[in-house]
């Protein structure tokens, strides 16, 4: 069964319930704690069953409350339904978008805290749902057959972890993101929740150019700083899933026309390079 999980980092894993028969059958994930159950109907204001029904403490996310997300987001995202093998990147990314859409809704719906969405949300069994229409096959039960050589797309060099480190893979940090709505939201700032100061900034006042050259410095200062660089640059802009084109200019157009993925840097009028263009 094809198995592609609600994520923020991209982790593969099963979330196994066993506190009962209902439970395992109904829930996609129980949290611990006081919150919202999607066994609670918020507009007919009854308790349908589930944990609380059952003297269960915590909440309850139903296969069924994904699915409602699932079509939802599926009103707003294209997706290329396909059962091939290989996919391109662009064909992913449009995928993932489904997913964070699916786990905003998730998140705002049932209050859920960013310990909850970056280890809870990736246990989803979304095999179960009808997410399982946008899985990835080969992310999905790779199986790893012993042989004479390595495979060309890197799965299966962990045979435990068989997708680590291969290609379309998600590359992982040591620490987890932290965006303001728990999600896809810049930061801010933890004392007062105000916007952090412009990264132009930032970098101009703590790594100002000035010329010097470093004489005690190895090659591997050169080979680490271009890692670095590669990441920052080098990242994928999300395409439009129908024209495959890029997103429009973010800067000089008006809020309601701009892309949603539109997350411009301002450039500050004193600013000895970027103000000259």
């Amino acid at each position: 069964m094809d198995r592609v999980f609600i994520i923020v980092s991209s982790v593969l894993a099963i979330c196994t319930l066993t506190s009962t028969q209902y439970i395992d059958a109904e829930c996609a994930l129980h949290i611990t704690g006081a919150g919202r159950t999607s066994f609670f109907d918020f507009n007919s204001n009854t308790l349908k069953g589930g944990p609380n029904g059952l003297g269960l403490s915590g909440q309850c996310i139903t296969y069924e409350a994904i699915n409602q997300a699932y079509i939802d987001a599926r009103k707003r995202i294209n997706v290329a339904q396909t059962n091939k093998d290989k996919w391109t990147a662009q064909e992913l990314a449009s995928v993932g978008e489904l997913l964070l859409d699916i786990s905003i809704q998730l998140t705002k719906n049932y209050g859920l805290s960013y310990e909850e969405v970056e280890q809870g949300l990736p246990k989803i069994d979304t095999s179960r749902t009808l997410i399982r229409e946008v899985c990835p096959a080969f992310l999905s039960n790779v199986e790893c057959r012993p042989g004479k050589y390595r495979r060309y797309d890197g799965l299966c060099n962990n045979v435990r972890h068989p997708t680590w480190g291969a290609s379309n893979t998600p590359f992982s940090r040591l620490v987890g993101p932290l965006f303001s709505d728990g999600m896809s939201a810049p930061k801010v700032s933890s004392l007062n929740n105000r916007e952090l100061p412009i990264a132009r900034v930032v970098s101009r006042t703590m790594h100002p150019d000035e010329g010097y050259h470093e004489h005690a410095a190895t090659l591997m200062l050169v080979a680490f700083g271009q890692f670095m660089d590669h990441d920052f640059t080098l990242m994928g802009t999300p395409a439009d899933p129908i024209t495959k084109n890029e997103p429009e200019e973010c800067c000089n157009r008006p809020p309601s026309l701009k892309n949603p993925y539109c997350n411009e840097i301002p450039v500050p009028g004193d600013d000895y390079f970027y103000s000259k263009f």
